[in-house]
């Protein structure tokens, strides 16, 4: 026996606007899922045509190209489902975009379907197709200036994809975020300008995310800065034989520590420079920081700071041990003398150039992306020491981290806490780090 029904709570009250199927499958089992149709005949439409297709699976006629058919016919029969002209035309607007917002999810039951039957998914959506979908449902719910603002973002992102747009969805990765940030501000547009069509492409593959089509948003870890520091211009990353021979061409222990420290925690230059021990915990082996935000915020008003917890990889774990003052004061900076002396990056002596000079005697190459021009203008290059924090986040993302992870590893998410992290979490993220790539780093001095 089939039925559509409505989900209420123990008030009486529906717990959803939607209409839910109840069915049996081909082989047996009994289904319970959400038709995403607030309009009872369009849901009955819906279990009708998904008792259909599990008839086709059980004489196994369910083909992937059969299922394409039948979502086309789908969306056919349930589109415009109300008769009086009158209310047809005003209702014609909502009823639009819950076909929209419906269409993956009807494509999520069809593709369950079909794995079930031949083994098989149905294909995924490529990338070129979700964002002009996406755009289209934006377009209608959205102001026309609004609306040619995301078509803009959207075109361009696609551009630069190149072939890759017509490729799955799920193909889409950090680097192509990277990429297309890379590629817009190279054309001189202003930081403020790229961030928000980054955010653009963000919000578009946040949807797919909420709609089962894409596992994972490759754009949700990258860092959109809202500020004019030129830092900015081009987010390159190191390679991890790269970061080896940084570490080697380091002339002192402390900056090879530093180096270390900033890829596999993604701590900034300032983050490293004045890190303490208080900021080490031995016994959950860990290390613990509040990160400061561009321009040097800790904090926003009126919200505690976020404590950052991010697990030893091995590796970190024998350096930072071997330091001549593991066994100091615990509000002694971990690096004494980059610490002590801190007052920022710039300067031809500060740490933004030495770290220049120690990529010259590594040999890693850092493109010029903008001469310096004025009295106040400086050179800005495609690798800098903020590189190695955005190596951290792509290393855990091409591991197959999972996302919230990732966020949490970087200090993306926006969660007020303290240091009381549940063990049963630190382990997890632990997991998560020891998938970064294992450097090859002389220790000379083990802690005793």
């Amino acid at each position: 026996m089939s039925r559509i029904y409505k989900q209420t709570g123990a008030d009486g009250k529906p717990r959803s606007p939607y209409y839910f199927a109840d069915y049996l499958t081909f082989d047996g089992e009994r289904r319970r899922v959400s038709t995403k149709r607030t309009d009872k005949e369009a849901a009955q439409t819906v279990l009708r045509e998904l008792l259909a297709a599990e008839m086709l699976a059980k004489k196994e006629q369910l083909t992937p190209e059969k299922a394409n058919e039948l979502l086309d016919q789908l969306a056919e029969r349930t589109s415009g489902k109300v008769e009086d002209i009158v209310t047809k035309l005003l209702a014609a607007r909502k009823n639009a975009e819950e076909e929209r917002a419906a269409r993956p999810h009807d494509r999520k039951l069809y593709s369950d379907m079909v794995e079930r039957a031949t083994g098989k998914p149905l294909d995924a959506y490529k990338v070129r197709d979700w964002f002009s979908s996406w755009l289209e449902g934006k377009k209608l719910s959205s102001a026309k200036g609004t609306g040619l603002r995301y078509e803009v973002a959207v075109n361009a992102f696609l551009e630069n994809l190149g072939d890759a747009a017509d490729k799955d969805l799920n193909t889409l990765r950090y680097e192509h975020i990277l990429k297309f940030y890379n590629a817009e501000r190279k054309q001189g547009k202003r930081v403020q300008t790229v961030a928000l069509e980054v955010k653009v492409i963000k919000s578009a593959l946040r949807a797919a995310t909420r709609q089962h089509c894409l596992k994972a948003n490759p754009a949700e870890t990258f860092e959109i800065p809202m500020h004019d520091g030129e830092d900015d211009v081009e987010k390159a990353i190191f390679t991890a034989e790269q970061v080896e021979a940084l570490i080697g061409a380091a002339q002192d222990k402390e900056w090879k520590s530093a180096i270390a420290l900033a890829y596999y925690t993604g701590m900034s230059l300032g983050d490293c420079f004045t890190f303490r021990w208080s900021g080490v915990d031995w016994e959950l082996k860990a290390i613990e920081y509040v990160r400061i935000k561009p321009g040097g915020r800790a904090k926003r008003k009126g919200r505690r700071p976020r404590v950052i917890v991010i697990p030893f990889h091995p590796p970190l774990e024998e350096l930072i041990s071997s330091l001549p003052g593991v066994d100091g004061p615990e509000d002694a900076f971990v690096f004494p003398n980059l610490g002590g002396n801190w007052k920022g990056s710039s300067g031809r002596s500060g740490p933004s150039m030495v770290f220049s000079r120690i990529m010259e005697r590594a040999g890693v190459k850092s493109p010029v992306l903008r001469e310096a021009s004025g009295e106040k203008g400086r050179t800005i290059r495609a690798l800098t020491f903020h590189s190695l924090r955005h190596s951290f986040v792509t290393e855990l993302q091409k591991a197959g981290v999972p996302v919230d992870h990732i966020k949490e590893l970087a200090g993306h998410e926006d969660i007020e806490t303290t240091k009381g992290y549940a063990h049963e979490n630190v382990e997890q993220l632990r997991k998560s780090v020891a998938k970064l790539p294992r450097l090859k780093i002389p220790v000379e001095e083990p802690r005793k």
